[in-house]
């Protein structure tokens, strides 16, 4: 009889006699019967006073609402943290590629100018005499 009572979302008319017998595990002429009337009497009576009272939310219900509430507004944040951090990561990545790209130009530019460098500087160590000698090969 609790069971039947207590369910969230019944309707009026499935509190009735045949609902308490199945429940019961017995047939519906017993309830009837002198044995089981106080029984059936004392369900009718609870189903009646439900019933007036209107449709009642149960608190595990309420309870239950308002955790998917707190968790669908967890997964949006994790959701825009997650996209945010994509977006920061793609960023990151492009900023070092076009710091690599930038370092290799600015290195191949310097071993240019390194090789010119340093011909110009071993020529001016170089006599002339040395270089322009007219028995000596020039190497």
């Amino acid at each position: 009889m609790e069971l039947l009572l207590d369910q969230d979302g019944i309707s009026a008319d499935a509190l009735n006699v045949k609902a308490l017998a199945d429940a019961a595990g017995i047939t519906r002429s017993a309830l009837y019967s002198d044995h089981y009337s106080p029984l059936k009497d004392e369900f009718l009576r609870r189903a009646q006073a439900l019933s007036a009272k209107g449709p009642q939310q149960n608190y595990d219900s309420d309870k239950l609402l308002r955790r998917i509430k707190r968790l669908e507004s967890r997964l949006r944040q994790q959701t825009t943290a997650a996209e945010e951090l994509k977006l920061f990561r793609t960023q990151a990545i492009s900023r070092i590629a076009a710091q690599h790209e930038a370092l290799l130009r600015c290195r191949g530019q310097d071993n240019y100018k390194g090789a010119d460098e340093r011909r110009s500087h071993k020529a001016s160590i170089r006599p002339e005499s040395v270089t322009s000698h007219p028995d000596r090969p020039t190497f």
